[in-house]
């Protein structure tokens, strides 16, 4: 589909007021050189989410719905981060890699 879909489309979210809100101090996540090994290993079953739409959409309820949602209840813990992100740690790599399928 070409841009004048898109350019629609956006305009359609819009008018239905699910656009994707950017906060002000959204700022972009700075990668460093370091060796991160040990980080990287402690959260490599561990996925970090944003809520798109804070208006319409709460950070607690969502995070306390979505183990239900893929039957782990129990078996995921979540922190919540601010300003509507999250972190999802996972116990097992199957129950992680199942979500991202």
């Amino acid at each position: 589909m070409g841009s004048m879909y898109r350019v629609k489309s956006t305009h359609m979210v819009d008018l239905k007021g699910k656009g994707i809100l950017y906060e002000d101090n959204d700022e972009p996540i700075k990668l460093s050189d370091h060796d991160d090994s040990q980080v990287i290993n402690e959260y490599r079953m561990s996925l970090i989410g944003k809520v798109l739409n804070p208006k319409k959409q709460n950070v607690e309820k969502l995070v306390q719905t979505m183990p239900t949602q893929w039957g782990l209840q129990n078996r995921i813990t979540s922190n919540e981060l601010g300003n509507g992100k999250f972190l999802l740690n996972f116990t097992t790599e199957e129950d992680f890699i199942s979500v991202l399928q």
